[in-house]
């Protein structure tokens, strides 16, 4: 993580019960006339239960210090064993 936003949004996902490791993949800023911020996509190593739990996970849920994370989907699961791998991919706006 070359980035202190994807340190901060990879540390609340940490936060997360159940929730091993967090790899960021990509990150690329984004805006527009109003708002900046980052898109995020990760890959997550969690037990089954907390990789349903972040399938429910209301984006707001999430607290990460300086940002607010606007949008939170899980778009890739798969099963390794007792774990799951889920891609999440996050989109997080600068808070001003």
């Amino acid at each position: 993580m070359s980035r202190p936003d994807e340190a901060r949004l990879a540390r609340a996902i940490l936060g997360r019960a159940g929730v091993a490791a967090v790899c960021v993949a990509e990150s690329r800023e984004w805006r527009t006339a109003t708002f900046a911020g980052l898109h995020h996509r990760m890959d997550v190593v969690a037990t089954a239960e907390a990789g349903r739990g972040l399938a429910r996970l209301a984006p707001e849920a999430l607290r990460v210090p300086g940002q607010i994370v606007a949008d939170l989907r899980v778009v890739a699961s798969v099963p390794a064993g007792a774990a799951v791998r889920l891609t999440l991919e996050a989109l997080v706006v600068h808070a001003c």
